[in-house]
């Protein structure tokens, strides 16, 4: 086994054969892959080869959109693609800020870009022919299908309650991107690529963004229309999904429809690696893993030593394991860490793997006085709320009025009370965004009937938060749900969006007279700025005004203690129950 070359070892892993070490594909943030850049003294592919990589990503989908510089781009400078998707530069990201979708009928007259566009593929003809002979080489087209239409081409609020509202248009912007992304992904076959990696974030950290079914619906057919496409230009074309976060329920849908490879194997929700590899690693290769989150960041070398040693004892053994930070590497990760990282997988990656992988742990989370015979009737209203059926709720919430029953019942015991449940299944895992959303809109169906009968008070929010991310942290999905769920329960949300100075956090508060101040860290390196924002607040002399919740995935409950925080909230259920909780409130009773 001995002086297998990168592509021989990289192949001979992803066909589940034990090569002489576990090869290493790592993907560098821009921070990072300067660090080791003026180290190495090299920048792109040559510096992933440098750094002991042995496979070539060429990315090609539109999500590379987010990390190219265009020209002399300055923060806060704007433009639009050849896709019509407005991105503003901020700090190392291109962030979509406006779609070319803004309504249904946009699609009429939407064109999709030239996938035959010589310069589409020009990068991959020159890393084929420098690199092709010695490496493995991965046509990257994610994101693909939900995440391009999502994030990009319609924005996800909207694309979600379109994949329930009207399934036959989600289905047609998925087709386009399907189409676009097929004739791309042929392109790269006949240029020479060994690996098409396609794939969307369906994933969140306590399980899918979208319920299985809703994927299976939608995305699961053009995938495999996408991969039938593939197969028929190469029969032994092999196919790498990926998705950050738990997409664990969808795994035996992607092993059936041809995928052969998965990533990033991101150790969260329902993703226990042990299992997964127990049940599927005969059939599948994995890629990815450690820890970007808090292993990486915030963890001694000695601790990075050790969960490497893991993860590749868990996956390793038997071949089908290509290693790799869950994520990308970002400048929050010190270079010792780095360093212990490369010397760990040297030292425990070698095969045969001595002894046998330790258990891979899993994150797991769980009368009124009103006469029977309405109970039943505000229950069904609740019933249908929770099933997201607008015109019933508004049709039956007229009825319930003119039978008599009060608007305050019908409020709290049905419209309330349905959104209160489906706010608690999606707290479980149980429901989805998506289902939030149309619940969402079905409460609100109903309570524009009560407005009138409660003589306006409706009008009233409970009471008005100002969010964002704080400076230089752009990582915003998380706290883009917890906005929602706090209009659900409803709050007057003002979001102030990504990469936020303190001063204006200060500057919001004044001026829309806020109850709450929500302030989200997704990184280690920008937690601090919380502290910032808070200091501000007592130099302002405004502190006492303002309640102040915390919350991303680096906050305790103890941090919020120490910087003098007046919450905490670990999602975004908790983050409405606690906001409830500070306004002193239970119910829409006491809000009326």
């Amino acid at each position: 086994m001995a002086g297998m070359k990168s592509r021989e070892r990289f192949l001979a892993a992803v066909n589940h054969r034990e090569p002489d070490r576990v090869p290493q594909l790592i993907r560098l943030g821009k921070e990072a892959g300067k660090k080791l850049g003026e180290i190495y003294g090299a920048t792109g592919p040559e510096l992933e080869v440098r750094i002991g990589n042995d496979a070539i990503i060429c990315q090609m989908g539109i999500n590379s959109e987010m990390e190219m510089s265009i020209g002399d781009l300055e923060q806060g400078e704007t433009y639009i693609n050849e896709w019509g998707v407005k991105y503003e530069r901020r700090l190392s990201f291109n962030y979509p800020v406006g779609h070319p979708l803004k309504s249904r009928n946009d699609l009429n007259e939407y064109r999709f870009p030239d996938p035959h566009d010589p310069k589409k593929i020009e990068k991959l003809t020159n890393i084929v022919r420098k690199y092709g002979n010695e490496f493995v080489i991965i046509a990257d087209l994610s994101s693909t299908l939900f995440e391009a239409a999502a994030g990009h081409l319609r924005g996800m609020e909207q694309f979600l309650i379109d994949s329930y509202e009207d399934p036959v248009f989600a289905g047609s912007v998925l087709d386009g991107l399907a189409d676009y992304y097929s004739v791309l992904g042929i392109r790269a076959i006949h240029e020479g690529a060994d690996i098409i990696r396609i794939g969307d974030d369906i994933g969140s950290q306590h399980g899918m963004l979208i319920h299985p079914k809703l994927w299976r619906g939608l995305i699961r057919p053009r995938l495999f229309r996408m991969i039938q496409t593939f197969r028929q230009v190469n029969p032994k074309i092999i196919l790498l999904y990926h998705s950050c976060g738990d997409f664990r329920p969808i795994i035996p849908d992607l092993l059936d429809i041809g995928v052969r490879a998965i990533s990033s194997m991101q150790e969260v929700g329902s993703m226990n690696l042990s299992e997964i590899k127990r049940e599927f690693g005969r059939h599948l290769a994995f890629k990815g893993g450690l820890d970007t989150q808090y292993l990486l960041p915030m963890g001694t070398p000695e601790d990075v030593r050790e969960g490497v040693m893991r993860l590749v004892r868990t996956l390793g053994e038997g071949g089908g394991y290509i290693f790799m930070p869950s994520h990308l590497l970002y400048g929050d990760v010190p270079m010792d860490n780095i360093w212990a990282m490369f010397e760990a997988l040297k030292d425990y990656g070698r095969y045969p793997l001595k002894e046998s992988a330790p258990e891979a742990g899993v994150c797991r989370k769980d009368k009124s006085g009103i006469p029977l015979s309405t109970k039943g009737k505000l229950e069904a209203v609740a019933k249908m709320v929770e099933n997201g059926e607008e015109q019933k709720v508004e049709q039956w919430t007229q009825r319930l009025l003119r039978q008599g029953i009060d608007a305050r019942e019908i409020l709290a015991h049905g419209l309330e009370k349905g959104m209160q449940r489906l706010a608690e299944q999606f707290g479980n895992g149980d429901v989805f965004l998506p289902e939030i959303l149309m619940g969402n809109k079905a409460m609100r169906a109903g309570t524009a009937v009560l407005k009138v009968h409660l003589n306006g008070r409706m009008e009233q929010p409970k009471g008005i938060i100002v969010i964002g991310m704080v400076k230089n942290d752009l990582h915003d999905i998380g706290k883009n749900i917890v906005k929602i769920m706090f209009e659900i329960v409803g709050f007057k949300v003002m979001d102030l969006g990504a990469n936020v100075p303190p001063e204006d956090f200060v500057s919001a508060v004044e001026q829309e007279k806020a109850d709450i101040l929500a302030l989200s860290a997704r990184m280690s390196t920008t937690v601090k700025e919380i502290k910032e924002v808070i200091e501000l607040l007592k130099r302002k002399n405004i502190r006492e005004r303002v309640k102040v919740m915390v919350g991303g995935a680096p906050i305790t409950p103890g941090f919020a203690l120490d910087v003098g925080a007046d919450g905490f909230a670990p999602d975004g259920v908790s983050a409405a129950k606690k906001a409830w909780e500070l306004m002193g409130v239970k119910s829409a009773i006491e809000v009326l």
